[in-house]
């Protein structure tokens, strides 16, 4: 009973990262969006632009963690969540509170 419980858990972190994960793409995404070149000097645009870059891979890692989390989300509703897709043993609790998506 106290996996089944843990396991619980584990799917209101899973939803509350997911919901963080969005805002924080939204937002990222809203600046890329906003991207102009109205002027200033050279050094101002190349900070600019590495900083573009820097969201642009920031918004890639999110969205990646973003799959992994849709993908357990998905194995909540199946029933398979924990179970190694391998060899179907049960992942250890330790190494999904460590990683959740896992």
């Amino acid at each position: 009973m106290a996996r089944k419980d843990a396991l619980q858990k584990l799917e209101s972190v899973l939803l509350s990262r997911r919901e963080a994960l969005r805002k924080a793409l939204a937002g990222d995404l809203s600046l890329l969006r906003r991207m102009t070149s109205d002027g200033g000097d050279f050094v101002d645009a190349a900070m600019e632009t590495a900083q573009d870059e820097l969201n642009s891979q920031l918004a890639q890692v999110e969205s990646r963690e973003l799959a992994k989390i849709d993908l357990a989300l998905s194995r909540f509703r199946e029933g398979s969540f924990g179970q190694c897709e391998g060899c179907d043993k049960a992942i250890p609790l330790g190494r999904l509170q460590a990683l959740p998506y896992a």
